[in-house]
C-alpha cells in the first residue's frame, strides 16, 4: 500500500512560499528601449541626425539615413513622419530614446506582475518518480487533476492575464509592443538525497515536465494557439528546484532515511495586469512636478511644494513610466534628468527624498527590476537619489 502524505494547507503552502522565495532567479520585465532589438524587429527608428553621423540639424531614419520631419509640416496630411525630400511617409517608424519629445516619448503600458499569485495543486513523488502519487494531502486521480487544470485556466482568464497576454503577443508588434512578458509562472520542484546529481536532474526535468503540461493544458482550454502557449511556457515561468540539502560530505546518504516532503512540486501563477500612464498622463504628471519645484531653492530661500512633488511621483504606475518621465523632463529643457530634477528639488528635504525613493523602488520591483535600480546616496553634503535606467 502506498504510502500517504498529510500536510496541513498552511504547511504546504509556507513550503512551497519558501521555495519560490529561496530559488527563484530576478524576473525580468518593461519595455525594451534598446535601438538594436527594435531595429531588428523591423522597426524604423527616428533619432537626430547628428547621432548617425550625418551632419545637419533636425532628424534622419536609421534605415535609409534620410532627413524626416513631421508629415504636417511638410504639407502632408499622412500621419507620422514624412521624408523631407519626397514627402512620403516614413514606413514603420518609432521615435529612438534620444530624439524623443514628450508628445511622442510616452511608450503606453506595459505588462507587471501583480503580487496576489495563488498555488495550484502540492503534488508529491515516490522515490525517483516523475509522476505524482499524492496530490494536496491526498491520491491522485485524472478527475483531480483535470479539475485543477480547469480551476488554472479560470484564474488566468478571470485575473486578465490572459488579456494581458493576447495585448502584449509578439503578433502585434508596434511601437511600444516589444514588451516582455514577466515570469508569472513558477514550477518549484524538489528531490531527496538518495540519487546521484545527474539522476536528480534528470527526475527534476521529468517532474518539471508534468507540470509546465499541465499548464499547456490549461492554455488550451482557453483555446490558445498552441505555438503561443508553448512560448508562454518556456519564457515566461520560473522554475524553483530545490534538491536536497543534506550534507553529503559529512553524512552518507545511504544510512539516512529520505525525506518524503522533499520530491515535492507545485505550479504557482503570478496575476499579469497592463499598468502605465498614457502621453497624456505623463504630460500631467510633468506639468504638476514643474509647478510644484522652483528655480530657487536653497537653506534660505525655498520655493519648492516637496509633498506636491511626492504625490505627483506616487502617480507613477510602472518602471516605464520613470522612464517616459525622465525623457520628457529632459526634452523640457530646464533639467536633464528625472534624477536631477529630484535631487534640485528635494536636496534639504531628506523625508520627502525616501518616500519618493521607496515609491520608485517599488514600480522597480514590480517591473521586474533589481531594487538597487533606484537608490538612495550618502554624499558629503548630503543625500541623492540614484535612479538607474539602463536596459
Amino acid at each position: 500500500m502506498k504510502k500517504v502524505i498529510r500536510l496541513t494547507e498552511a504547511e504546504l503552502t509556507n513550503l512551497i512560499k519558501k521555495v519560490i522565495q529561496e530559488q527563484s532567479s530576478p524576473m525580468t520585465t518593461g519595455r525594451n528601449r534598446d535601438s538594436k532589438v527594435l531595429s531588428s524587429s523591423g522597426i524604423n527608428l527616428i533619432d537626430t541626425c547628428a547621432s548617425m553621423g550625418i551632419k545637419g540639424l533636425g532628424y534622419c531614419d536609421t534605415k535609409e539615413k534620410k532627413p524626416v520631419k513631421p508629415c504636417k509640416d511638410l504639407g502632408s496630411r499622412s500621419p507620422g513622419y514624412c521624408y523631407v525630400d519626397t514627402k512620403q511617409p516614413v514606413p514603420n517608424w518609432a521615435k529612438a530614446k534620444s530624439g524623443q519629445s514628450i508628445q511622442e516619448a510616452a511608450m503606453g503600458v506595459e505588462p507587471i506582475l501583480d503580487k496576489k499569485n495563488k498555488i495550484f495543486g502540492n503534488f508529491f513523488f515516490g522515490e525517483g518518480k516523475t509522476k505524482p502519487s499524492s496530490f494536496n494531502g491526498g491520491p491522485v486521480t485524472q478527475a483531480g487533476v483535470d479539475s485543477l487544470i480547469k480551476e488554472m485556466a479560470m484564474f488566468i482568464k478571470d485575473s486578465g492575464t490572459l488579456k494581458t497576454l493576447q495585448n502584449f503577443s509578439s503578433s502585434k508588434v508596434g511601437v511600444y509592443k516589444n514588451a516582455q512578458i514577466p515570469k508569472f509562472i513558477t514550477l518549484a520542484i524538489g528531490t531527496s538525497h538518495t540519487g546521484s546529481g545527474e539522476t536528480n536532474s534528470s527526475v527534476a526535468q521529468g517532474r518539471y515536465n508534468f507540470l509546465a503540461g499541465m499548464v499547456m493544458k490549461a492554455f488550451d482550454l482557453l483555446g490558445v494557439d498552441s505555438s503561443i502557449a508553448r512560448s508562454v511556457v518556456i519564457t515566461s515561468s520560473d522554475s524553483a528546484y530545490r534538491p536536497s540539502n543534506l550534507d553529503k560530505n559529512f553524512f552518507d546518504p545511504k544510512k539516512v532515511k529520505p525525506e518524503d516532503i522533499e520530491r515535492y512540486g507545485a505550479i504557482t501563477i503570478t496575476p499579469l495586469v497592463t499598468m502605465g500612464n498614457d502621453t497624456r498622463g505623463i504630460q500631467n504628471i510633468q506639468k504638476g512636478l514643474n509647478n510644484a519645484s522652483s528655480v530657487i531653492n536653497n537653506i534660505i530661500v525655498d520655493g519648492v511644494d516637496e509633498q506636491k512633488i511626492v504625490d505627483y511621483i506616487r502617480s507613477l504606475q510602472t518602471f516605464s513610466d520613470i522612464q517616459d518621465l525622465n525623457d520628457a523632463i529632459n526634452a523640457g529643457g530646464k533639467w536633464p534628468s528625472l534624477e536631477r530634477f529630484l535631487n534640485s528639488q528635494l536636496f534639504d528635504d531628506p523625508k520627502e527624498m525616501r518616500e519618493v525613493v521607496i515609491h520608485l523602488q517599488k514600480l522597480a520591483t514590480e517591473s521586474g527590476k533589481q531594487k538597487d535600480t533606484i537608490r538612495l546616496l550618502n554624499k558629503a553634503l548630503g543625500q541623492e537619489i540614484s535612479i538607474g535606467l539602463g536596459a
